[in-house]
């Protein structure tokens, strides 16, 4: 691939993730992505074959860099402790620098959540690395040792990601709320880690 056609599958991405963030999977349309790219229409499917390929593509990526975050922490995590700590600073610094694709996961999960979801678990299937497997056996085992309260490795995953994705997508409900502008700055973000971890120790600690 030469550097223009790398340039150009480029900005089609760019402005694919504007675009599903802003109307979803199902809103979205390939002109408008085009427009945002300034590119033939027809460029996207040479490059994509199809939207939805084009959508698959930027979940994929998405998911594989947070993936590979994850299997950092979790192959040197040998508490609850450390773990209640890694995994909420892994999806704030995350999704603090990727707030679109925060948008597009969450506006599928409502649109339509068979999409994205028959994506991701397509992907877990495939990874050779299997953190679902490990984080299951971590839950029971901390569990039965009695340092956690939670048996359920789904509510300790429901407690886990809400707090930490909801400050992207509900911030500006918050500002309304208070009725004061909030700078997602380093500061906020070293704060949000903070407080996070701090709620689900204390919830899930013994």
């Amino acid at each position: 691939m030469n550097k223009k056609q790398d340039s150009a599958q480029q900005r089609i991405l760019k402005s694919a993730v504007k675009e599903f963030a802003k109307h979803g999977f199902w809103g979205a349309r390939s002109s408008r992505i085009a427009k945002g790219a300034g590119i033939n229409k027809a460029m996207i499917f040479y490059y994509f074959s199809s939207k939805e390929n084009l959508y698959r593509v930027i979940i994929e990526d998405t998911m594989k860099a947070v993936l590979e975050d994850v299997r950092k922490f979790i192959m040197k995590t040998d508490s609850p402790d450390k773990l209640f700590e890694a995994l909420p600073e892994v999806y704030i610094r995350f999704f603090s620098k990727n707030q679109l694709l925060a948008k597009i996961m969450i506006h599928d999960l409502v649109q339509n959540p068979d999409h994205i979801s028959a994506l991701i678990a397509t992907m877990f299937k495939q990874a050779s690395f299997k953190p679902q497997i490990i984080f299951k056996e971590m839950v029971r085992d901390w569990y039965e040792k009695g340092i956690i309260s939670e048996s359920d490795p789904v509510h300790v995953i429901l407690n886990i990601m809400p707090p930490s994705l909801f400050c992207f997508i509900g911030l500006p409900m918050v500002e309304a709320v208070l009725d004061r502008k909030i700078d997602i700055n380093d500061k906020f973000i070293e704060d949000r880690i903070k407080s996070v971890v701090n709620l689900i120790k204390r919830g899930m600690l013994k």
